[in-house]
Order: C-alpha cells, then structure tokens, then sequence
C-alpha cells in the first residue's frame, strides 16, 4: 500500500514496531490493556475482510454514529482498507442535521453504537441503507449485522486505494445553516499529518497522547493519525467525565482540547486552592508570582534576575509542580483550538509552568492556517501561518487561504464555483490581521460582527470573552444589531457562583440577592474595563439556564449557535432594550445592572 494513504502509513508503522504498545485501553479492573501495532493492524485487516462480505465497496460512503473508543478506530481503519470513506456521525447531533447528513453523503452503509442512536435518524432513509451494523446491540432484521458476529473467514487483499481517493467526508458545524460536507483524500490527511509534526518535533515514538474528543470530529482524529505515522501511543478515554481523573495515570506528553475545557480545568484548580486554609493561599498566590514573572521573561526571552530564578526554582519545585500533577509529570503542551482563548488564561497556565499553544484552521483546509510552536510562539495569537498555506487579506480584513490542504469544494454541491476567488483563495469568514513579525490574529466570523446604530463595528468574541474569565460565567453572548446601546446574555454556573459567595448550601436563586448581585457587578466592571465605553454592555441578562446541544443552541462542536439563542432568549433581550430606550437603565457604559429576571 502507498504509504500517502491512511493503510499504507499504518503498514510502513507495523512494518516498523510490530511489537511496540498502539494503543491502552481502560479496562474494567481499572489497569490499561495494551494493544500492540500488529495486533491493531491484525484486527483492523480482519474487519475489513467483514465489512466487504456485507457489501462494502471502495467508494462507498459509511457512517460512524459512536462515541469515542478504540471500536471506532478500527472500524474507521476497516473501512478505509476495505476503500470505504469514512463519515463520522456524532451521537448528539440534532435529528434535522443527521438528516442532512445522511442524505447529502449517500451513505451505503452505517456503523452504530446502539438502537436508541439509531431511531435518531429517519426511518425512510434508514430503510435505505444497505446494511447497519450495531457495535453494541442488535435489533435484528435483514440488513442488520453485529459487528461482533461478522465472518471474516473469507480473506482477501486490502483494497487497492490511490492518494487521491477520498477518505473522509466531514460536515461543517452549521452555526449559520444546514451542515455541508466536505471531502478530503489520503494525501491531504497524510500531508496535514506531517505539517503537524514538523512543529512539534519532540512529540515521538514514547510520547502518550489521549483520546477524549469525539471522533466525528476531525480534530482528534488527525492527532490519532499523527501517532501512527511517528509510533506514539494513544490512551482512549471513553467517557469525558473521567479525564481528570485518568489524566495522572496516563501521563500524557501532549493534550488537545478546546478553550472552555481548558477554562473548566482551571476552575478545578482554582476550586481547590479556595477551599485550602488561609496560609496555603497565601504560599500559592506568592508561587504563581514567582511562576508569573518566570513565564513572563520566558515569553520576552530576557533573563530573570539572579534570585528571582532561585526563589522561583524552589517555588516551582515545592507548590507549582504539585498543582501541575493534575495533568501528570510529562505534559509539554496543551494545544487548543476551535475558539479563541482569552490571553489571560494562557498567562495563568503559563505561570503554572504549562505552555498552551492556539492553532486556527477551519473545516475547508485541514492543514491548521496557522499555529504556535513551541520555540516560536506568541500569546493573544494563533501562530504564523505553516509553510504550506498561502495566505493574504481583503481589504475589509478577511483571511483568505489556498494550498494543498483546501477542500475542492462542498460535497454533491454543484462545483466549487463561487466558493473560491478568480485566483483560487477560499474566502475563511474570518477577519484577521497580521502584526510586524507575521503572527496571526483573528478578530472574529465575518458573519457574526455587526453595526450599531452609531455605525461601531462590533466583533462579539472580543466582548465576551472578557466576560468569560470570570469563574462561574460558562457563557456570555452579545446583542447589538442596529442598537445604540449592547446587551449581554450571560450564563450562570450555579456551582460556580456559589463558591465565589463561598455559600454552597444555598439555592440558585437565593444566592442572587442584592449583595451577589453587587458582586457580580463588580466582577464585570473589572473584566469590561480595558474595553472602550462601546464595545461594553450597557445591560446584562442574567440566566441560570444553561446552553446546549438538545437545545439547538450550541453545535456539536459547542460553537455558539447565534440566531437560535437570539430567538430562544428573544423576550428578554427587548426587555432589557425597551428599558433601556425608555431610560430605565442609565446610558453610562461603566454601570453594569441586571434586568432581575432570572429563568
């Protein structure tokens, strides 16, 4: 098999370290079970032999509706040696969008979990399929197949597949509209793969990297992929709840996550240093000074002063390094993607001695645009852009983007014409800017930044992500289209709030009285107060509610869904402007009130 395609890497892999660990898996004695190179590649060869009694043929379109699991990545292995391409499904999403999906793929075939994933989807077009196969359960019927109880006695060579065959169809987060697919072959994974790589040169053959991220998602595939290709082991962790807790046991080398686990994980540290006795506070506040001013001559490349080396040794080595050991003693980075990170949470891990790296790519290229490394990287942006992209900026600020790594075009649209410029950049949606030494900023979605009535272009992110730095916030989002004044919506976590009044007995709304909510006032003045006067809310809604994935407010991904939230909180919204045109609510932009409606 060609090494550029997905089996050939993984061959060249077990050709190399037959023997070596490929996988750990948790097993229920709470030890891990090891699965060596050429035991993964013997099962994956296996199914695939299966897959093709059943009908599966290369070109075909399959479906992987499951949660994360090694399953998963052996039958997305299967598939492609068989010459299937891949469409990973997410469980949770909405039944209008898995429609979509289904149709707009054409799928032959579907791997499922369970059959309650499967009455997800519509039973005309399940009726459609060739074959389902239930990875847990079986229901039974004609072209229904349990992947356990497949034959795959008929042996027969792995698939002949070229560079440029598809391998995966991956859909779009449909924040503004219907999901679109989109193609990428083995040669632009296995390209992505190297580009990756190349930046993080001491991720290799010993490193440990987990698998927690859905898998529909290309993100944390590609990361799996990358560790076929240098012979890393992968640690999968099935149920998200418990990676902070298996996260010490792994000791992985890298972790990938996006911003709001990154903010959850320091909410638990800062949990637990809150609830230590005044002294230990005290010791742990001077550490993270000492660890502040360390990172911070890090990030300018001066030298710390003699003694502040020395005492910020001893601080490290006696408190940082024992609040770093909630991620293991081997960690060298966190990367994070998907959504801006606040530059105040980079800092805060920073002085902790964890260097978190933004990288920016979008669904249309699967090589990032651009990324931190680790010897070249600055906070507050998202890296220069890698050496395979070509990248430049309209006049209004967009991004654009070409290389090997861009899609074609979407998926059974019509062409790709008018989704790319006369000289063939695919339009990103982002406006950017680039600063003297080339690193990248992106400002915020062309589609989400908006007027008010004074002519002020507002990007949204840059609003509330100041507000999401406070502890028990878990979303804020801006209103302001066409208005003279913004209005916030802001999400409450009850947890959250209540240690910050330290008065965890109480309920919710027992907790909002008149002195939290001078408090809480206050928290939002000192997170709004670098803003100019207007990009800053003049009301703030207050929610207990939380946005979600069932609630068509948030996508799979956990992207803001914007007009469904503007619709869904729509009553309030003009409250608070009705008041605010009525004068109810002073015009001052440093005064922060809540309408006192509470859901």
């Amino acid at each position: 098999m060609n090494s550029m395609t997905i089996p050939g890497m993984l061959e060249e892999r077990v050709k190399s370290t037959p023997l070596s660990i490929a996988h750990y898996t948790a097993s229920s004695s709470g030890d891990w079970k090891k699965t060596t190179w050429k035991e993964y590649y013997d099962r994956v060869y296996g199914l695939s032999c299966g897959f093709k009694a059943i009908g599966l043929k290369p070109g075909h379109c399959i479906g992987i509706m499951a949660g994360t699991s090694q399953t998963w990545e052996y039958i997305q292995m299967a598939i492609l040696m068989a010459g299937g391409v891949v469409v990973g499904i997410d469980p949770s999403e909405i039944r209008e969008n898995l429609t979509h999906i289904v149709k707009k793929s054409k799928l032959a075939g579907i791997f499922v979990q369970t059959t309650a994933m499967l009455e997800k989807l519509d039973p005309n077009l399940v009726s459609q399929l060739g074959y389902i196969v239930f990875i847990e359960d079986c229901n039974g019927g004609e072209a229904c197949y349990q992947l356990s109880r497949l034959d795959a006695s008929a042996k027969t060579e792995p698939a002949w597949i070229s560079p440029d065959d598809p391998a995966t169809i991956i859909f779009t987060s449909g924040t503004t509209g219907e999901p679109k697919g989109i193609a990428y072959s083995h040669a632009q994974v296995t390209l992505a793969c190297h580009a990756i790589l190349k930046g993080f040169p001491d991720i290799d053959s010993q490193s440990r990297l987990p698998c927690w991220l859905p898998l529909s998602n290309l993100f944390q595939r590609i990361i799996n992929f990358c560790a076929i290709e240098i012979g890393a082991s992968t640690y999968f962790i099935e149920n998200p709840r418990e990676m902070i807790d298996l996260l010490p046991k792994i000791q992985p080398h890298l972790f990938i996550g996006v911003p709001r686990v990154f903010e959850k994980l320091y909410g638990a540290i800062e949990a637990q240093i809150t609830a230590k006795p005044l002294w230990q506070r005290k010791i742990i506040e001077f550490a993270l000074k000492t660890g502040d001013a360390h990172a911070a001559s890090r990030r300018t490349k001066t030298r710390l002063p003699f003694w502040d080396f020395i005492l910020f040794s001893i601080m490290d080595k006696l408190v940082l390094g024992k609040i770093r050991s909630f991620l293991g003693s081997n960690i060298k980075y966190l990367i994070s993607g998907s959504a801006p990170m606040p530059v105040w949470l980079l800092e805060r891990y920073h002085a902790l001695g964890i260097l978190v790296l933004e990288a920016y790519g979008i669904s249309e290229n699967i090589i990032p645009n651009a990324m931190n490394i680790p010897g070249d990287y600055r906070f507050g942006t998202v890296g220069k852009p890698l050496p395979q992209n070509q990248t430049k900026l309209l006049e209004d600020g967009e991004l654009l983007v070409k290389g090997p790594g861009v899609f074609f075009g979407y998926y059974n649209d019509e062409g790709p014409k008018g989704v790319f410029t006369e000289d063939g950049y695919f339009p990103t949606g982002d406006y950017a800017s680039f600063d003297a030494d080339g690193y990248l900023s992106v400002i915020g979605r062309k589609s989400e930044v908006f007027k008010t009535s004074t002519g002020r272009k507002i990007s949204p992110v840059s609003v509330e992500s100041r507000l999401q730095q406070i502890s028990y916030i878990e979303h804020a989002v801006l209103f302001g289209q066409g208005k003279k004044l913004l209005t916030a919506l802001v999400t409450i976590s009850p947890s959250g709030l209540a240690q910050r009044l330290e008065n965890e007995e109480a309920e919710f709304k027992q907790l909002l009285s008149g002195t939290a909510l001078e408090m809480m006032g206050h928290d939002f003045f000192h997170a709004m107060e670098a803003l100019p006067g207007y990009k800053r809310p003049a009301a703030i809604f207050l929610t207990g509610r939380q946005l979600s994935v069932e609630t068509k407010e948030l996508t799979a991904n956990l992207k803001l869904k914007r007009k469904k939230i503007e619709e869904n909180f729509n009553p309030y919204i003009e409250q608070m402007n009705n008041y605010m045109e009525k004068g109810m609510i002073p015009e001052n932009l440093n005064l922060f009130k809540s309408t006192g409606d509470i859901i």
